[in-house]
């Protein structure tokens, strides 16, 4: 169950009374009060996470979320086409991430304030540098090169062919390595960006652990959206 902070004009701390009034007799209307008051609450109370999941984004529940892909892609064509294309490909993902990243800070600005836009957007525009543009290509890269290499030492196959072989193995370990660095760049946002985002901004809401939210193209479930009100001590006297 989520845990969210209730407003204090709304928290029911006024249930007593309303229970002690009616107890003489008054207990139908008490506890139609009490629904109509848990009703109101409920609609002031800020999204829940399974709201959240509902919420359609764009950057990853539509085809746009391939474009982060694209310069996995073009590294696994390096042996392949001109260099400049490689780099086209570069800037199209790059594109990807900033435009991922103005949607996040737009979205958490409007709804929870400036400084939560400013952590939401840095926090996808760190994930999305990292687990799209630099690292997975870095992989790719060296598969590429092993595979020609192992061929070339061996002498098997044409030039042509090696680097055939080398462009197929990078694009067979795109769909391998897109989780296990997804998560990596998660778990390590959680130890190192997060802390430090949190004591400098105090954002209204925040990831947690178990949110891949940076903006992970590779599990279009998780969205920045999906965050757990921070704790204080009006939430905690209300829960």
């Amino acid at each position: 169950m989520e845990r969210t902070s209730v407003p204090a004009a709304i928290a029911p701390s006024a249930s007593p009374a309303v229970d002690a009034s009616g107890a003489g007799g008054g207990g139908g209307h008490a506890k139609l009060f009490s629904a109509a008051n848990s009703a109101n609450m409920a609609a002031a109370a800020p999204p829940t996470r399974e709201h959240a999941e509902k919420e359609h984004d764009p950057f990853k529940d539509t085809l746009a979320r391939y474009f982060g892909y694209t310069n996995e892609v073009g590294e696994a064509l390096r042996q392949m086409i001109k260099r400049w294309l490689v780099n086209s490909t570069y800037v199209v993902a790059g594109g990807y991430a900033l435009l991922d990243t103005a949607h996040k800070y737009r979205l958490s600005s409007a709804r929870y304030g400036q400084n939560d836009g400013i952590y939401h957007g840095g926090y996808t525009l760190l994930w999305q540098t990292l687990a799209s543009v630099l690292i997975p290509p870095v992989f790719i890269n060296r598969m590429c090169w092993a595979v020609n290499t192992g061929l070339t030492h061996q002498n098997w196959l044409t030039p042509r062919q090696r680097s055939v072989a080398a462009v197929l193995s990078g694009l067979a370990i795109i769909p391998f390595i897109c989780g296990p660095i997804d998560h990596l760049v998660h778990a390590g946002m959680q130890r190192v960006y997060k802390p430090v985002a949190v004591r400098v901004l105090s954002p209204k809401r925040v990831h947690q652990d178990g949110d891949h939210s940076g903006g992970d193209k590779s599990d279009p479930e998780h969205h920045v959206s999906h965050v757990h009100t921070s704790a204080s001590p009006q939430g905690d006297s209300a829960t």
